[in-house]
């Protein structure tokens, strides 16, 4: 059997996309960690990682081994908090994705909470709006914004988000104030990328009944701060979770539009991988953002 210290120093290799980076946070040297390495790729007899001057990555067999290597690792991490009584004294290192404009708006404040009132435990926070995966990238939590779909991966909704239509006054004014979802179809919209049919928006009325609308539109975007700023620019018409819009609609510079209709609710979930289900870290932190998005300071911006 391969050394712990052996995989340890692979899965970290593959974590920080470098040698040198993996030596470091292990406190090793770089040649150690390297010996470390072809030790284990000549016991396996295969190649896990492909090394260039710019870093490391992992072949197709490194990353099948680091999905098995990092699980069990994962595990006994788990399961030395749980025989040493440290459950109630969190330590190690967790790593968390999330959407950057949602970390930039509503999160920063949640994460420099708990690192605070967490002293053993290591937050390495990666924002970003590229849809990410968790489980390939060894990340033991992400934070998203929509419709849950199905997936490996276990999901608490934190909260619930209503989407809001909305365009400039000066917009407004220049194109005229659509008053059904159909009107729509001669406006201008503003897409956010990184959802399927994001042409298609659709309504649903007081009534129950749905509607679809195909509309049109130039700019399309990853960033939800991209699409806020389009609609002040007056560029178009855009649909946006309320946390992105609400101090914009309160100072008047933008204006929700369609309030008799609604957009099915999105919601803000944790996700993490099945192997990180029992982790006492995960879960502490998944209640912590749970009790955030319940807290008075953020309500309005749902």
């Amino acid at each position: 059997m391969d050394d712990l210290t052996h995989i340890l120093t692979f899965c970290r290799t593959v974590e920080t996309g470098s040698v040198t980076e993996a030596a470091k946070s292990l406190n090793l040297t770089k040649s150690v960690a390297s010996r470390r390495l072809s030790t284990l790729e000549e016991n396996l007899g295969v190649s896990l990682l492909k090394r260039s001057p710019r870093g490391a990555v992992a072949t197709e067999a490194g990353e099948l081994y680091y999905d098995r290597a990092r699980s069990i690792l994962d595990r006994l991490d788990s399961a030395r908090q749980e025989v040493s009584g440290l459950g109630s004294a969190l330590v190690g290192r967790l790593r968390v994705t999330a959407p950057r404009s949602l970390g930039d708006i509503l999160l920063n404040k949640a994460f420099s909470a708990f690192v605070k009132e967490n002293a053993g435990i290591d937050l390495e926070l990666n924002l970003t709006d590229k849809q990410v995966d968790l489980i390939g990238e060894g990340y033991d939590l992400g934070i998203r914004v929509g419709q849950l779909k199905d997936s490996s991966l276990i999901g608490k909704k934190l909260t619930d988000v209503r989407p809001a239509v909305v365009a400039s006054p000066a917009y407004l004014k220049e194109h005229g104030t659509p008053e059904t979802p159909e009107h729509l179809k001669d406006h201008e919209c503003i897409f956010y990328s990184n959802v399927e049919a994001r042409s298609q928006w659709k309504f649903q009325t007081s009534h129950g009944n749905t509607q679809s609308v195909r509309v049109k539109g130039r700019l399309i975007t990853s960033s939800g701060k991209m699409q806020v700023q389009g609609a002040l620019d007056g560029v178009g018409v855009a649909v946006l979770p309320m946390f992105f819009v609400h101090r914009s609609l309160l100072s008047g510079d933008l204006v929700e539009l369609l309030s008799d209709y609604t957009q099915h609710t999105m919601g803000i979930y944790a996700l993490y991988p099945p192997s990180r289900q029992q982790s006492t870290k995960v879960r502490a932190l998944v209640d912590h953002m749970a009790a955030y998005f319940k807290s008075e300071g953020v309500k309005c911006c749902f």
